[in-house]
């Protein structure tokens, strides 16, 4: 939960984090380290494999990894590679990291070599 006090009028706000943009557009859930957990499981696994099967290759929320699956998919980091077993199988065929996602809260930019806190 987010507590955000930071609008021009004196207001308080309570959402959950992530769920608005700076403007204060609703946006979608995008499961990033739930993304990163993904891909590194399956560029390790490299083999075809269905969505059940990839997304148990990592640990987390199911619902959760299943969202991240299809937008792994969606941006191109997984392909399809044909089917098997009245299943579409996909493969790894670019890494995904937070720190490389501009929508990723994790996001470093280009150029840049820590968190503006100084975290690693």
């Amino acid at each position: 939960m987010v507590i955000d006090s930071t609008v021009d009028t004196p207001q308080v706000t309570i959402g959950m984090w992530g769920d608005r943009d700076a403007e204060g557009e609703v946006q979608d859930f995008r499961p990033t380290s739930l993304m990163q957990r993904l891909s590194i499981a399956l560029e390790n696994d490299r083999k075809a494999r269905s969505k059940t099967a990839s997304v148990r290759l990592a640990q987390g929320n199911k619902q959760g990894r299943m969202v991240a699956y299809d937008i792994l998919l969606d941006e191109g980091y997984l392909a399809n590679c044909g089917a098997g077993q009245g299943n579409t199988l996909t493969v790894s065929v670019k890494a995904y990291r937070e720190s490389e996602d501009p929508l990723s809260d994790r996001y470093i930019p280009c150029g840049t070599t820590s968190f503006e806190d100084g975290s690693p």
